[in-house]
């Protein structure tokens, strides 16, 4: 296995990991309108990275070991839908894998058929209400018609060809529209062929988001919402990540004991172990990074970048405690980082405490293994020393 942990770890042994999973956003070009997007508050949206400077990107990230991918906004990414497709191919015949996140109203069947044959992981439709009254008033007039049908012809192709993936989800953002019908996005989810539904809280993006936060009634009828919702989730037979949005609500930022070492000392993990590239080319640690001094794809490569002077300064930062100024925008919203970091906290104390001996796979520990090995060999002989290798190693697992 090699997930998140295990390079949270290398880094801790000395060694320099590149990233595990990789956000990209192709375009901030959009083919909606919505009333809670950032966008409102802007009208230029800069040069984007040239298509085939993005291809040369997906093969440096699988050289460097990336794992996983999501393609997100941004815009929209079918606003550069050749181009993507490409990528989510190559990615997969790389050995890397991912989700696709769209707002569905442009998605064409062709686009799902090149993701199926190329056997990419999982694909995510923005809708945020169960009819067209609900969604269109955040999402843009006739984009619910649009979206729908597009899902539905995803679901038929995948069943007339017996595809087995990608996986279908819908996501919603948390709104005062609707909060109290999360529900009855379960149903619409399983309706429309989904096997995954979900939703995630309000990034207040500037004045134009009031008409649609919660008030402070609604925010304390949210958790009982969501417990109904994801209930309902289940009994359709939906796997659910509604309560996502409770986790989020109550994230508070971590207060790091002075006792701490090594990267438990650290606030959070993104430095660490991924990259979020925006689509004029600049290169952070995460969604929520904006700094116009970031190393560029541009003007350099994915491995300067990623131990270049600049990243390596926000992870010095982040380790004692002079939190970048974007990280302001993870705290109060949106705090999903926040929650995923504190669960890979504990999982690295975890670790730390108990190493299964499966992780210990530097040289000096393999080298230090197998001379213990030859020396229990020399002493009690083979069998037995198979029984006391066995004893350690259940042991180790414990």
């Amino acid at each position: 296995m090699d997930t998140p942990i295990d390079r949270l770890l290398q880094w801790e042994r000395g060694e320099t990991p590149g990233p595990w999973y990789v956000n990209v956003f192709p375009t901030n070009r959009c083919n909606l309108r919505c009333a809670i997007c950032w966008q409102r508050r802007m009208a230029e949206f800069g040069e984007e990275v040239p298509d085939e400077r993005f291809m040369r990107f997906v093969d440096e990230c699988a050289d460097m070991g990336v794992r996983e991918w999501c393609f997100a906004g941004g815009g929209e990414p079918i606003m550069r839908a050749e181009l993507v497709m490409r990528m989510c191919e190559r990615i997969r015949a790389r050995g890397m894998n991912g989700v696709f996140m769209s707002n569905g109203v442009a998605f064409k069947e062709d686009y799902f058929m090149r993701l199926a044959r190329a056997g990419w992981g999982s694909l995510t439709f923005s809708l945020d209400g169960p009819t067209a009254e609900i969604n269109d008033a955040i999402r843009s007039k006739g984009s619910f018609e649009r979206a729908t049908e597009s899902i539905r012809r995803m679901r038929k192709a995948k069943e007339a060809h017996g595809f087995p993936g990608p996986s279908l989800a819908l996501h919603a953002t948390l709104t005062s529209l609707n909060f109290d019908k999360l529900d009855q996005i379960a149903e619409l989810a399983r309706d429309l062929g989904c096997e995954a539904v979900g939703a995630a809280n309000l990034t207040d993006a500037g004045p134009h988001c009031e008409p649609f936060r919660l008030d402070n009634e609604q925010l304390a009828a949210v958790p009982g919402h969501v417990r109904r919702a994801s209930a309902r989730a289940r009994e359709l037979g939906l796997s659910d990540y509604f309560c996502e949005v409770l986790s989020e609500r109550d994230y508070h930022r971590p207060k790091i004991p002075a006792s701490a070492t090594g990267l438990l000392r650290a606030m959070c993990f993104e430095p660490w172990i991924g990259v979020a590239v925006h689509a004029d080319g600049r290169v952070g640690p995460c969604c929520v990074y904006w700094e116009k001094n970031a190393g560029s794809l541009l003007d350099s490569n994915l491995p300067d970048i990623w131990m270049g002077p600049h990243l390596q300064k926000v992870r010095e930062d982040v380790l004692s405690g002079r939190l970048p100024g974007f990280c302001a925008k993870c705290s109060p919203a949106p705090p999903s980082l926040g929650v995923r970091d504190e669960l890979l906290r504990r999982q690295l104390a975890e670790a730390r405490a108990n190493p299964p001996w499966e992780q210990l796979r530097f040289p000096r520990r393999q080298v230090a293994l197998a001379r213990k090995a030859v020396s229990s060999v020399r002493r009690h002989g083979l069998l037995q020393a198979m029984r006391r290798g066995k004893q350690w190693l259940e042991l180790r697992k414990r």
